[in-house]
């Protein structure tokens, strides 16, 4: 009888789910994720759940309980989430906690669930050299490489081919992200000398600081863009830091623009669900979620 249940348990795990962890190790390797990450397949599909024929691959940012409301409608048979959800170890699932609503959802609706996190930011082709190509053309490196995959490694560092004012590369930051509105702190020694205590004595200040190296981190990059090359850079452009963070980065001669922290990743989903379905090879189609947005809003 023990035999008989568990036979009727282990039953076939889908064939584009282990296509897919494969495809997803080729564009970020798991082996370039921080070790405090969790990266990976975190939800297995169910093996009783017959996929789509192309499978059909939900891609978001965050896993929030809209947006698996949004995967179950859309039909998702995998859902790649840039963040992982689950992030922590946990011992309980119960319906008082959202991360255990989702990962039930998921379970109940037989969906499988892949997080690249770090391993995309630091992969060569991710998601900081996509974030480094907003502050303009030039030859870029990482701030701090992994020499076991070529081209990888924390954060990304850009030597202008040409170089441009603050204003300019602020202006090119909110024309690559899609952004009305970022938070810029312009180097002390600028400020002062234009007398800053506004947005229109910034605005001065910027036009006169000249950029020819700005360094770039994906999510919250104060404790990245503050070693290596990173450290000499004219301008960090990264979502969030800590006050005093940035108050150290003005003081060393570093200006500073922060986008809030999800904007500096969201972008890159159409580019990232483009190569898994070029890595799939036509057994899987990717949907980019339209619910997922950072929390935060200028009001």
């Amino acid at each position: 009888m023990a035999s008989a249940a568990a036979s009727a348990v282990r039953v076939a795990r889908p064939a584009a789910m282990d296509k897919l962890v494969s495809v997803m190790n080729e564009i970020a390797p798991r082996c370039l994720a921080g070790s405090w990450d969790n990266v990976g397949e975190l939800i297995s599909p169910s093996g009783a759940r017959t996929f789509a024929t192309p499978a059909r691959i939900f891609v978001t940012n965050d896993l929030t309980e809209k947006v698996v409301d949004e995967a179950v409608a859309k039909e998702a048979d995998i859902i790649v989430t840039y963040h992982p959800t689950p992030f922590r170890k946990f011992n309980k699932l119960h319906h008082g906690s959202h991360i255990s609503r989702v990962v039930l959802a998921c379970a109940a609706h037989g969906i499988g669930v892949y997080s690249p996190h770090t391993s995309l930011d630091c992969a060569p082709g991710g998601l900081n050299d996509w974030l480094a190509s907003a502050v303009g053309a030039g030859a870029v490196a990482p701030i701090t490489p992994d020499e076991r995959v070529p081209g990888a490694g924390e954060g990304r560092v850009t030597t202008l081919s040409e170089p441009a004012s603050l204003t300019e590369v602020v202006r090119r930051v909110k024309a690559h992200l899609k952004l009305d509105h970022v938070r810029v702190a312009v180097r002390m020694d600028a400020a002062w000398e234009a007398k800053c205590s506004g947005a229109e004595a910034a605005g001065a200040a910027a036009d006169s600081v000249t950029v020819r190296s700005a360094a770039v981190c994906a999510g919250s990059g104060g404790s990245v863009l503050s070693t290596g090359a990173g450290r000499s850079a004219d301008v960090w452009l990264t979502g969030e830091m800590s006050h005093h963070e940035l108050l150290t980065a003005v003081q060393a001669g570093t200006s500073v623009i922060l986008t809030d922290h999800t904007n500096t990743e969201r972008g890159y989903l159409p580019e990232l669900a483009r190569r898994i379905e070029e890595g799939m090879g036509g057994d899987a189609v990717c949907v980019v979620t339209e619910l997922d947005a950072d929390p935060l809003v200028v009001m």
